[in-house]
């Protein structure tokens, strides 16, 4: 027969007090982001909810998303799509992402991403292409230019170029 086992180590009883802390900081920490999805009454406008979603240390990629998706200003929109797109690259966020490419100016990187868009051929994205429908990509003389995402990009660009191009 086996002897009697004793307590636990001291070290293991610290360890497992501290997993049930971290756990209970997580849930708090992800309460504070939670909320920006909510529609119930009553709860702070959108922009604060995000605002204060965006100081989450475990999970403010969410704030950064709903902002970025939703239209919402922030003080570093490029810092926003960074964090977002480091976590999850859907439909929403590249067509929001491209937008803000296009708005900047940076219409090559924007066509790129939206050139990207068009490959997963989503449902999602119908009326974002709809725009293009008839529109052959070249304007004739004295029409304005196509909306960006009906061109191809004037050069290839590689996801390396694009994150980095994320960081300006």
């Amino acid at each position: 027969p086996a002897a009697p086992r004793g307590p636990p180590a001291r070290w293991l009883v610290w360890a497992g007090a501290a997993l049930v802390v971290a756990a209970g900081l997580a849930a708090a920490d992800y309460a504070r982001v939670a909320v920006i999805f909510s529609a119930r009454p009553g709860l702070p406008p959108l922009e604060q909810r995000i605002a204060e979603g965006r100081r989450s240390v475990l999970f403010g990629h969410h704030a950064d998303y709903a902002a970025v998706t939703s239209g919402v200003a922030v003080p570093d929109e490029a810092r926003a799509f960074d964090r977002a797109t480091h976590y999850l690259l859907d439909t929403r966020l590249m067509m929001a992402w491209s937008r803000a490419l296009a708005e900047q100016g940076r219409l090559d990187e924007a066509r790129h991403l939206a050139a990207r868009l068009r490959e997963f051929r989503k449902p999602e994205a119908e009326a974002f292409f709809s725009v293009c429908e008839g529109a052959d990509g070249v304007a004739e003389a004295g029409a304005s230019a196509p909306p960006f995402q009906c061109g191809l990009p004037e050069r290839n660009l590689s996801w390396r170029k694009v994150l980095a191009a994320g960081d300006r």
